[in-house]
């Protein structure tokens, strides 16, 4: 899945997830990464969840680039993925497997009709078109 993000958003596998935040420079992630505060700085919610004078001092944008730092990670989906094994006690070396996958998307109760329309829509500024 985290392969699957980064094609979306034109990164290599190689690459830090938070280069896919629009304006994250290979400066703006090594601040983040080398951030010595409570919790560690790997990821998107990450971003969401700082203080906003640490947010402020580790990404040093202008007010136009952090608004849209601000409305990516706000609309950056949050999915639980579940799987069960069918007859996980049945199963030997060799035998195929049946795995049920569930996939739930978190969306905030006051969205409106029109939000959950472009729910399906991605914010990937390496690719600008829709």
């Amino acid at each position: 899945m985290e392969l699957s993000q980064k094609v979306v958003q034109g990164l290599w596998s190689k690459d830090h997830v938070l280069k896919q935040i629009p304006h994250f420079s290979d400066e703006i992630v090594k601040r983040c990464t080398e951030y010595d505060g409570e919790e560690p700085i790997e990821s998107v919610f990450d971003i969401l969840t700082i203080d906003d004078d640490v947010r402020n001092d580790l990404l040093r944008l202008p007010d136009d680039k952090m608004a849209d730092v601000a409305v990516f990670c706000n609309n950056y989906p949050n999915i639980e993925v579940e799987h069960v094994v069918e007859d996980a006690d049945a199963i030997t070396a060799g035998d195929p497997v049946r795995i049920k996958v569930s996939l739930e998307r978190e969306v905030d109760e006051d969205v409106e009709e029109e939000e959950l329309e472009n729910l399906d829509k991605v914010s990937a500024s390496l690719f600008p078109g829709e």
